[in-house]
């Protein structure tokens, strides 16, 4: 038996297994950039991480089973792994840290507007609604007072 390796089509399977691998660096990228964006308690991340997981899990799958014809080869999973490193090392480290800085600005440019425009409107509409509370506090407070002062003299002048 005579088993025929085609060099052309293992180098293409190679360079595709790098293009996913740089695939999944991007989709990572995403959950870190929501990391940034919305920082997120640990049980988000460990769901986050799952959701990654199991997204990567299904796409190597697919692509060995609709490329590869369902066999699994050992050095299309590291192509898979270089690709994902060299994009983490490359383009991811300079997209997070773009992401990084305009995130940065955004949060400020938010703080500015809600210290600058919000807070003050916040203040000026808070006084009065404050002063309505309080005020209708007191006239409850007033009320439930003379009922039962009412009702006090209503059992003194019923007892004399």
């Amino acid at each position: 038996m005579r088993i025929e390796v085609d060099i052309a089509l293992q180098n293409n399977l190679f360079l595709q297994a790098l293009l996913l691998g740089a695939g999944i660096g991007v989709l990572y990228d995403f959950f870190r950039l929501l990391r940034i964006i919305l920082p997120a308690k640990i049980v988000l991340v460990f769901i986050q991480d799952v959701i990654f997981w199991v997204i990567t899990a299904v796409a190597t799958f697919l692509f060995m089973l609709v490329q590869n014809g369902g066999v699994i080869r050992g050095y299309l999973l590291i192509a898979e792994l270089a690709g994902a490193l060299i994009y983490y090392f490359t383009l991811g480290a300079l997209f997070i840290g773009v992401s990084r800085w305009i995130a940065e600005k955004i949060r400020k440019t938010c703080s500015f507007i809600f210290i600058k425009l919000i807070k003050p409107l916040v203040n000026i509409v808070k006084t009065p609604v404050v002063y309505l509370v309080k005020s209708t506090r007191k006239l409850i407070n007033d009320n439930k007072l003379a009922k039962k002062s009412k009702k006090k003299s209503k059992q003194i002048t019923k007892s004399a």
